[in-house]
């Protein structure tokens, strides 16, 4: 995972190479693995008393879903979304 780089080619231009200082590279056969241990404590934000919202986890993608009939359900809704603005912020994802 050293002496990566990139460029960008949009309309036949290119742009210069740059060097990849993190992340996995795209298609790794252990990015859902990955994925998966570093956000397996994701869902316990969404516990039993937001029974009615959903958290949805992909290979390397996560949803946040709730139906919003009232206040009350927002309230729910931002207060979950708190949490998970915490929790990035603990595991220092911008």
């Amino acid at each position: 995972m050293c002496n990566r780089k990139q460029c960008v080619i949009l309309n036949r231009e290119q742009s210069s190479w740059f060097d990849v200082i993190s992340g996995i590279p795209q298609g790794s056969i252990f990015v859902p693995l990955l994925f998966f241990i570093y956000v397996n404590d994701l869902p316990e934000l969404c516990d039993a008393q937001y029974s009615s919202l959903e958290i949805f986890l992909y290979a390397d993608d996560s949803k946040l879903y709730k139906i919003i009939q009232d206040n009350h359900d927002q309230e729910k809704l931002q207060s979950v979304m708190n949490l998970i603005k915490t929790w990035s912020d603990e595991w220092l994802l911008t």
